[in-house]
């Protein structure tokens, strides 16, 4: 992953929504420095970080890591990652998400 590109498209979508970096890091639970550093491509945000990202700008993650919807960037990220509670909550959430998609989708 492109840690300059992610950045960027962080800043984007941050400005374009009129936020300060003192937000995002709040919604984070990071410092600001540490945020301003993952803008400047300085450092990655944590798995955890980057789903409560995709969530916070209302995108995908997909759509913050992927050059031009490049899904393998998505897959070699997730694949890299060796911190397992991230990994165990990633898969909480995928999971309560489709129950509650299976529970909302019942006639």
């Amino acid at each position: 992953m492109d840690a300059k590109t992610l950045g960027d498209r962080l800043r984007e979508l941050r400005t374009a929504q009129g936020m300060k970096q003192e937000t995002v890091a709040e919604a984070l639970h990071v410092s600001r420095q540490k945020y301003s550093r993952m803008e400047k491509g300085e450092n990655d945000p944590s798995l955890v970080e980057l789903n409560r990202l995709a969530l916070l700008f209302q995108t995908n993650v997909s759509a913050l890591v992927a050059e031009d919807d490049e899904e393998d960037a998505v897959v070699s990220f997730y694949r890299n990652a060796d911190d397992s509670p991230e990994i165990d909550y990633i898969n909480d959430v995928i999971d309560m998400f489709f129950k509650n998609m299976l529970v909302h989708d019942r006639p």
